[in-house]
Order: C-alpha cells, then structure tokens, then sequence
C-alpha cells in the first residue's frame, strides 16, 4: 500500500538535534576516554543500573495465565502484550465470542478429530542411525528442497559451508543413503524439514489441526532431536553446532513447540558457550584453519540473534552474553574466499549469503540493551530514552543499504524488521504512559508509519512468493495490535481525527490478515494470531462507526470459523480411528460441518488428546478464557483508568 495515504512524516525540531548533538558531544568524550569503545554503538553510554528497591509498575504489563505451579509467564515485549492496555479490544474479542458460541463447538470437532487419529502417538518416531535415511523422500524432491533452502534460509542464516556442504551432499547419494555419514543426513533431513511448508502446494490437507505437510515435518524433526540427543559431546565438530543451529531453525519454520522456544535458545546459546564460541577465535593456540574460524563467527551470530529474538518475544531480558563476548561479527565474504588470504571482506553495501549474519551482528548490542529496557520491570521509559532509542534504531536502519539483488531481499527485509520492531516495541509502551500531547503525537506518528512499513515489507515478500520470513517471528501481529493501541488510547482532538481515517488503516490490517490467513493454511495452525488481527481489524472499523459494531464482530468469527471448517473438511484420508470408545450425545460433530466430514460408519469418536498442533499455539486452544483473554493477570478495566484508554 502506498504510504502517501499516512500522515506526513514529523520534522525534526530545533529541540532535537540540540539533544543529538549532546548525544554526539558525550559520545566523543567516550571515546577519547577509551578508544576501544568505538565498537559499541552509542546505547552503552547511557546504559544504567536501576535500584532494585525501585517500585514494580508493569502490574498492568505482564501476561501471566493459570494456577499454581501450572502457569504461563509473558513479559512486556509479548507479542500480545500491547491488549493489556487495549481493553476496548479485549471487550470485542469477548463479546464477538459471547454472540457466537459456534466457537465452543469448534473446539469439540477439533477434539473428535483429535481422538481420531490418535494425536497422542503420531509424531513419536525414534528410528536407529541405520533407520534414518528411510525418512528421506525420492532424490529429485531432495534436490529441489536443497535449493528451496539455500534460495531462502541460507541467505539469512548462513549456517553452513556452501563448497563443503555440496561435497558431502554428492557423496551421500553416491555412497547410497543408508551408507552416507549421519551428521550429513541428518542436516539434509532438517534442511527438508524447514522450507516444508513454503512450497506453493495447493490444495493443503489436514491431521486434525496440523497440515499434512507440518506433520511429516514434525515425524522427522522428532527423529532428528532424538539422534541429536544421543550423540556424545566429546569429539564435537562444525556439524554439531550446524545441526542444532538447524533443528531450532526447524522448529521455527514449522510452528513446533513454540511455547519451549525461549527457553531452548538459552540452551543452544549455553551450548555454544560452553565450547568458547563467544570468544574471538583468534585466542584458540592450536593450529586453526580460516574456515573454522569464520565457521565460529557464523555460528555464534545465528545463535546469539535466534536468542535475542525468543527473549524478545517471550518478554524476558536476554542472557548476558554481552558482558563475556568479544566474538567479532562475521565477515561479508562469499564462501569460497574464506581460505583466501589475498581476499578481502565485501563492502558493506555488497549483498553475500553472509550479509544478513554482517548486518545484525551490527545492530546485537543495539537490540540487546533496549530488549532489557523494554522489559525491566523497575524501569519507568522516559521521553529522553525514547527520542534517544528512536534516532539509535533510525541511524542504524539508515545505515542498511538498498538491496537491488531479489535473491536477497530477504535478508535485507529481515534485517530490517529486526529494528523496526523495536520501535513498535518503544512507543507501544512509551504511549500509554502519562505523555504530554506533543510526546503522544510524536510516539503515534512513528507506531503509524513503522507498523505501515512492516506491513509493506511483508506484503512485497508475499507477493514475490516469499515468505520464510513470516514464519520467524510475529511481526504481523504487532502492526495489527499497534493500529489498535493508537486508535485506543488516543484522546487528544488531534489523534481522535484518526477516527476519520481508521478505515484506511483497517485497510493495513486487512493485508496482514490474507497473510496470517496464508499462514495458518500452511500450517493448519497460529490461527490465534489470525484471530487478533481479525478482532484489531473490527475494533478499528467499530471506532469510525459504532452502530455497525455488531457487524465487525460478525465479520471477524465468520472468517475465523472459515478458516476452521476448510481445516476440518480437508482431513487426509486414511485416518485410523480409536478403538473402544464410545460416542455420546454431547460428541456428535455439530451441525456447521457434518455436510464436509462424513462419520466412517462405526467409527468410535471422543474428545479429548492433545497434539503438536495444541503446543505450538500462543495458550491452550481448549481454554476459550485464552481467546478472551479474560482470565490473563491483568485488569482491563484498571488499565483503562490508568492510562485513559476510551
């Protein structure tokens, strides 16, 4: 969508580039106090401790579910933080929900056909070494996956060794699968796994609430982590750290086990630092070729930026690998002149399958600092760190050279998004603290604009038949909700003349929609985050005319329910059925999609298993409360005194 629709881009006050050139002043006296602070970029100046007797204020903050011991823990920069201070939105979601009940119906058929197909035992897959290779499909699949992959994840993750990646690969078919080396296989079966569900395949088949595809991938994932699980970490070498480098990736591309993502990357980076990986590979002793010593560098940037990414969309304050690493970034450099000492590294504005790793691990130190602001519960965000964060991630985005190249406008997008985000993250937060009205234009503005850009990031990458990059992360979500946090909290006569053009913006929402609808088609699954952006769509048309709020709620559970029956009438054939069980009234599949799934005469049918497809979701598909968001440890009626959300 063209951008000439938004609102004119603000213009910098005197009052600002008086305060950039303070900024400038103290970055020089940095400097010429320690020169070797010229590698870190200028947020370090104004990092600071805060007193841990400082009062707590993100009650209203957290997103925290259940009882006990049996909870769930969010923090600020969640995903769907930004509905605890949209309560206006969660009234929607509720009432849509309360008017039609055709949801908890919905939620029995998934359960029937959860029974089904025994969810509970069809992705357990533990095959011996000599089993794996019969997870493999024909070879002219595996070629044309290979270069699916290398096409797309290998252009932002630049894992592997492109040379010694293609000689092991030949061998493994020459020396016959069941006799190639297992570190290869399994890598080949991982790589598969995650471009698995980005392949134009029409029409998608369904296993209960999981695509046909998603599950094969699954089956093999779990082959492939059990192998890993068994190998012993004496003799490591690259391909150790390239394998489960590859397996998180997997589990990224293919939605499994969203809800451990956090937590594993912790683990995968303790991993990797435990080897010395965060230390600069020149202060190894022992003879080290170049390759491996580049090899290091690729492989402690991807694992340092899946990290920060999880913690930020988990809300958590990354590990501080920070204060222990001095690995420098990897070098711009094409795979074959690593080994060349005559070789010198890209410019900057060179585009290699090592750009992305280049990049980011520029901007790390950046997005680590403002991820532990952003989710310091004892912080209070002041005006002075938002203009300053703003400007840091506005030079750095600057700083990203146009890419010309198509086969790498996904590392250049990513790149980009990876910043962007940020900012929604920022001024989300910034803007529902006690502003003047100037400071609120200022954070409006700029959610505007950025979450209009992400959505034209993705909206070109979709239309180019791209789209690796939405299956990384929650983008999409955020601009949605962003829409509606503005649209919500705004009360000035200014912002409120946003009513008059929230339909445009609607418009922006609709197209982050047909992309998380593509989504969950490929997947069968993240249709909670479909459901979000339906709600923030409606919300925000309900907000220019309140009469046809009725008519947005409908709107919104008539897609989210079309999205469910072709889910439901698209089951693969040849599903087992349960033997034992017993059909009761209660079970019958209601009368919404009994034209499109046909009863097998005899077959028992309950409710109840859980699968893959239930884990990977932001909360329990079974507790409707989640969908609601009703029962989340926040008060929206609290949130909307607090900070005058209308």
């Amino acid at each position: 969508m063209a951008h000439d629709t938004l609102p004119a881009q603000r213009d910098r006050s005197a009052e600002d580039v008086s305060e950039t050139v303070k900024r400038q002043r103290l970055r020089i006296q940095q400097l010429e106090a320690d020169p070797k602070a010229a590698d870190l970029p200028t947020t370090l100046v104004y990092t600071q401790s805060h007193d841990l007797n400082n009062k707590i204020n993100d009650r209203e903050t957290m997103l925290m579910r259940g009882k006990s011991f049996k909870t769930q823990f969010s923090g600020t920069t969640h995903p769907l933080g930004t509905i605890a201070h949209v309560p206006e939105l969660n009234l929607f979601t509720k009432e849509a929900l309360e008017m039609y009940p055709i949801f908890q119906h919905i939620k029995q058929d998934i359960n029937l056909l959860e029974a089904r197909i025994k969810c509970a035992d069809r992705n357990s897959v533990d095959l011996a070494d000599a089993q794996l290779h019969t997870l493999l499909p024909p070879q002219s699949d595996v070629d044309q996956a290979m270069q699916e992959y290398f096409e797309s994840y290998e252009r932002i993750y630049h894992i592997l060794h492109a040379p010694s990646f293609w000689q092991a690969y030949q061998e493994m078919w020459q020396l016959g699968v069941e006799n190639a080396p297992r570190h290869t296989l399994v890598m080949v079966l991982l790589m598969i796994t995650a471009v698995s569900c980005l392949a134009p395949k029409q029409p998608w088949t369904y296993v209960a609430n999981s695509s046909s595809t998603r599950e094969r991938s699954i089956t093999i994932t779990s082959a492939c982590e059990k192998w890993i699980n068994r190998q012993s970490q004496k003799r490591v070498t690259a391909a150790d750290f390239q394998i489960r480098l590859l397996l998180f990736l997997t589990k990224q591309a293919t939605a499994r086990k969203i809800k451990r993502t956090w937590t594993e990357a912790g683990t995968l980076l303790r991993f990797c630092m435990s080897a010395g990986l965060h230390r600069d590979p020149e202060l190894i002793k022992k003879p080290t070729k170049a390759l491996d010593k580049e090899l290091r560098c690729r492989i402690w940037a991807t694992v340092v930026d899946f990290e920060l990414q999880a913690s930020f969309d988990r809300g958590m304050v990354s590990a501080p690998w920070l204060s222990q690493s001095d690995t420098p970034g990897p070098r711009n450099l094409k795979d074959e002149d690593i080994a060349s000492k005559q070789s010198a590294a890209c410019g900057r504005d060179d585009f290699t399958d090592s750009w992305y790793l280049f990049a980011t691990s520029e901007t790390a130190v950046l997005r680590s600092n403002l991820n532990g602001l952003l989710n310091n519960i004892r912080h209070v965000l002041t005006f002075e760190d938002v203009k300053q964060y703003t400007d840091e991630i506005e030079i750095q985005l600057e700083l990203i050279p146009e890419c010309k190249t198509p086969e790498y406008e996904e590392a250049y997008s990513l790149a980009r998004l990876k910043l962007l985000q940020y900012l929604l993250a920022l001024h989300n937060r910034f803007l529902r603290s006690e502003t003047t009205n100037s400071e609120r234009t200022f954070s409006t503005m700029t959610l505007l604009e950025t979450s209009a850009k992400i959505v034209d990031i993705h909206q070109k990458l979709h239309d180019h038949g791209k789209r690796a990059v939405q299956f990384l992360g929650y983008d999409l979500l955020r601009g949605a909700l962003s829409f509606a946090n503005v649209v919500s909290v705004q009360t000035t006569p200014h912002v409120m003349s946003l009513a008059n053009v929230s339909f445009q913006y609607s418009l922006l929402v609709q197209q982050a929609i047909e992309m998380l609808t593509d989504k969950a088609a490929r997947l069968g699954c993240e249709q909670r985050q479909l459901w979000v952006a339906l709600a923030a769509r409606g919300f925000i048309k309900s907000r220019k005319d309140v009469s046809q709020r009725p008519l947005y709620m409908k709107e919104a559970m008539d897609t989210i329910t079309k999205v469910y029956y072709k889910i439901m009438a698209s089951q693969e054939a040849g599903i087992e059925p349960l033997s034992g069980a017993e059909r009761t009234a209660q079970d019958e599949i209601s009368r919404g999609i009994v034209d499109y799934l046909p009863v097998v005469p005899g077959e028992p049918a309950v409710p109840g298993g859980q699968s893959e497809a239930a884990d990977f979701n932001l909360f329990d598909f079974d507790d409707l409360a989640a969908w609601t968001f009703e029962d989340w440890m926040f008060d929206p009626g609290e949130a909307a005194m607090n900070f005058g959300a209308t």
